[in-house]
């Protein structure tokens, strides 16, 4: 059967307490986060608010949204709670959820859109279903606003009759102030956990953006469950297409291809790159930044360097570093179009300037299968063993992968000694609204020697946003890529053991196969900085990431864990955290 490409089904885990399924430019965020309490006595007969459009089972109640409580989700002034649990600025009683990301999302609070059984009767009056207090309820309670819900799941009666089990209330409240715009709550919720209903906020400028929290997620929900609405954060971000600065959030600037300065609202705090000269393999130069000259295969000078003087016309050759292991004398271009790590202008071939390489000598593997578009196949294993005992300071991977469908495959890098795992690729292209992400061929041109290289020296990762530059993918895609993760995580550790390359096929249909692969490892000692554990060159070099790599590298054994070189038994210990906080404190002026 042909695949059909619809929107994912996105989901957030309860405990993540992050949204999975956010547009760019949203200005709130729909996450499991900051406490929040059911507040009683809304449902008096007073607050109730007659159904006044619509019909008596899938219609709307007209409230009007006080002047403190209106946002970019939904302004202050008329609105409408419909019968099936939204909350949004027109009168629209219809009761079949839909994904947030689909075309004509209607802006506003969706805290519970399903097929509800609220079950009033005309003019508000509920009729007999065995309770009587069914309904819309709002209240302005002094700093908070609530639109609270009483009824049923109608899916659960017979004849369009609710049942009388599963009685449950949903609040909305809207909130004039605290960390939170607005939170939903639930009770009595029952055995009702989501599994039909969309969760979630859309704002109204623009339109299109929103934040999910759940959509038909059995367990999304629950008595529990505190869904916060909150600011997402903005920042000054620097885009380099076009060297310019703007402030946005950090999704909409990761889509920009954009580096997001979180703590510095204004651009005249950012302290974006300048552009400098960049020399492009026709001789020619373009003041560009350091991350747009990579995306030209280009050769970076420095910021703030003319192209009067980059000589661009003149590149000098190096030692070149074959996936093979062995070394040759090249201009860095014709270096990198052949997979290959260049050391360095006039630098030259010697002994322990490329990494050691461990070449796999399986033979061609096929990857089973995938099921369906998302359900991966079982893991296709490919071991080296390193008998060498020595410290990494650089790693890399190159394989060659004839797949039919990129999209379809991911690839990770194990040290089976330690634990360390560290993602090459990961179904890239992979999007909410490209759920089988790049359709081309293989990773690799095997007929002209060419792998697909992961190494943290590539310019960029190969993905689609927010995890990568790309709008599309490339066939026989080869050359030089970042990883998904960064290499960097097995520096410090004991190079002897085995290392494994898992290869899976997370869809069905086309099928794939594992041809090669060749780890390289590079010796060395300990970095320069200790903190910055990842190895980043970017500013700041010291940042969370550094956190989560020693915690990794803790967890795994791993020689550089071993902060304060204690020799007494167990090395590995509380004092090791100490010292890496004091050494994180400490800052680094270079990596």
């Amino acid at each position: 059967m042909a695949r059909v490409c619809v929107p994912r089904r996105s989901a957030l885990l309860v405990a993540a307490g992050l949204a999975c399924s956010s547009q760019a430019a949203a200005q709130y965020a729909a996450v499991g986060s900051v406490p929040g309490s059911f507040i009683p006595g809304i449902d008096q007969p007073g607050n109730r608010r007659p159904i006044t459009s619509g019909t008596v089972d899938d219609g709307a109640a007209a409230i009007t949204i006080p002047a403190a409580y209106g946002n970019a989700i939904l302004a202050a002034g008329a609105a409408y709670a419909t019968t099936n649990g939204r909350l949004i600025g027109v009168s629209d009683p219809a009761y079949l959820n839909t994904d947030l990301s689909a075309a004509g999302a209607l802006p506003g609070y969706y805290p519970m859109w399903d097929d509800l059984g609220l079950w009033p009767g005309p003019g508000g009056v509920p009729q007999t279903v065995g309770v009587g207090d069914e309904g819309i309820y709002t209240a302005d309670t002094g700093g908070v606003f609530v639109v609270q819900w009483n009824g049923r799941p109608l899916n659960e009666g017979t004849s369009g009759v609710p049942a009388p089990q599963n009685r449950f209330k949903v609040q909305l409240q809207l909130r004039a102030s605290g960390p939170a715009a607005a939170q939903f709550l639930y009770q009595g919720l029952g055995t009702v956990s989501g599994q039909s209903a969309t969760v979630g906020v859309v704002q109204t400028s623009p339109a299109a953006a929103y934040s999910q929290f759940s959509f038909d997620q059995a367990g999304a929900i629950g008595n529990s469950t505190v869904v916060s609405v909150v600011p997402v954060p903005t920042g000054a971000c620097c885009v380099p297409g076009d060297l310019s600065c703007v402030v946005t959030d950090s999704g909409n600037c990761g889509s920009r291809g954009g580096t997001f300065n979180g703590g510095a609202g204004a651009c005249a705090q950012a302290n974006c790159p300048t552009p400098g000269a960049c020399c492009l393999q026709n001789g020619s130069c373009s003041p560009s930044t350091a991350a747009a000259c990579a995306g030209q295969n280009g050769v970076y000078r420095g910021d703030s360097t003319p192209c009067s003087g980059a000589n661009c016309n003149q590149i000098p050759s190096g030692a070149c570093c074959a996936p093979a292991g062995t070394c040759s004398l090249k201009t860095v271009f014709a270096c990198r179009a052949s997979a290959g790590l260049y050391r360095g202008d006039n630098s030259s071939c010697g002994a322990g300037v490329c990494p050691r390489a461990y070449v796999y000598t399986g033979g061609a593997q096929p990857i089973p299968d995938g099921m369906g578009g998302s359900v991966c196949g079982a893991a296709l294993h490919a071991e080296v063993t390193v008998p060498d005992t020595f410290t990494v300071g650089a790693a890399d991977a190159s394989v060659f992968v004839s797949a039919q469908w990129q999209g379809d495959i991911q690839l990770a890098l194990v040290h089976v000694n330690t634990g360390t795992t560290a993602w090459l690729v990961r179904r890239p292209g992979v999007t909410e609204s490209s759920p089988y992400g790049f359709g081309n061929w293989y990773y690799g041109d095997l007929t002209n020697n060419l792998p697909f290289r992961a190494t943290d020296a590539g310019a960029f990762v190969y993905n689609s946003p927010p995890n990568g530059p790309l709008g599309s993918g490339s066939d026989y895609v080869n050359g030089l890529w970042k990883p998904q993760t960064p290499l960097a995580i097995f520096s410090g550790e004991n190079a002897a053991g085995t290392w494994r390359l898992v290869a899976q096929d997370c869809a069905n249909q086309f099928p794939a196969a594992l041809d090669g692969f060749i780890l390289n490892l590079t010796p060395g000692a300990a970095p320069a900085c200790y903190a910055n554990c990842d190895g980043s060159t970017g500013q700041p070099f010291l940042n969370v990431q550094d956190f989560s790599c020693f915690l990794q590298k803790f967890a795994a054994g791993a020689a550089y864990a071993n902060c304060d070189a204690s020799t007494t038994a167990p090395t590995l210990n509380v004092q090791d955290f100490s010292c890496f906080l004091n050494k994180f404190a400490s800052g680094c002026s270079a990596p």
